[in-house]
């Protein structure tokens, strides 16, 4: 169905690439969310009350892959997790 006249394609994607020389797509539209409380405890501790998780390690992972997936590098997630 094609699209209607008033409407536009949103822009394509701009990659960027970190310190480290990795690709990554930056956050449209301002600055990173915070994660919840709660996440930031599992994402730091791997505590966590419920089945979901085998491994606290699990637990953290999908907190962090969760964080990527907004527009998170490693450098917000070391210094938002370390409490800078």
């Amino acid at each position: 169905m094609p699209a209607a006249p008033n409407q536009q394609d949103p822009p394509p994607a701009v990659w960027k690439t970190d310190e480290l020389g990795e690709q990554w797509l930056p956050r449209p539209g301002g600055p990173l969310p915070r994660l919840s409380p709660r996440l930031e405890t599992i994402a730091i501790t791997g505590a966590f009350n419920s089945r979901q998780y085998d491994s606290p390690s699990e637990a953290r992972q999908a907190v962090i892959s969760g964080a990527v997936a907004c527009g998170w590098q490693l450098s917000d997630v070391t210094r938002r997790l370390s409490g800078d």
